[in-house]
């Protein structure tokens, strides 16, 4: 049985994110689209912020690998778009993030830089499924950031 480990490594002090607008709101979500939100991805969101540094997670199982170079607050625990769009939260429930089983990466891989660390915020995730034989973390790998887990 193969066996998976979430390693974070945070370099830095807390920190969190603040927002800026997007369409008239500081985050976009991402759930269904039929439902309201207004990605059905994590990746499309997070290709498509326009300056936004909160994405909105709705309760469900998302099959992806993200790079993250910017600043962000990741935020599960909403049971509806529109419980989203109103950012009423149930902290009993989680978004799951899990990495494609044909990646050699982790789920979520953060680049920051020494001289201008990123700041993070993930909250009610589950991060699960990831795999790196290149760097340590196979679920979330963090180099130079400022975050809050």
């Amino acid at each position: 049985m193969k066996s998976i480990y979430l390693i974070i490594l945070l370099l830095g002090k807390l920190a969190y994110a603040e927002t800026e607008s997007f369409n008239g709101a500081g985050f976009v979500t991402v759930g269904s689209t039929a439902s309201g939100c207004d990605y059905s991805n994590i990746t499309t969101a997070l290709s498509n912020l326009g300056g936004v540094t909160e994405v909105r997670i709705v309760n469900n199982t998302y099959d992806e690998n993200l790079v993250l170079y910017n600043g962000i607050s990741m935020r599960g625990g909403f049971t509806s778009c529109a419980n989203a769009n109103a950012n009423i939260s149930d902290d009993n429930v989680r978004a799951t993030i899990q990495g494609l089983l044909s990646s050699d990466n982790p789920v979520i891989w953060i680049n920051g830089s020494i001289s201008s660390p990123r700041n993070f915020v993930f909250e009610n995730l589950i991060i699960q499924n990831g795999y790196s034989d290149i760097e340590p973390g196979g679920g979330l790998y963090a180099s130079h950031v400022n975050g809050t887990v």
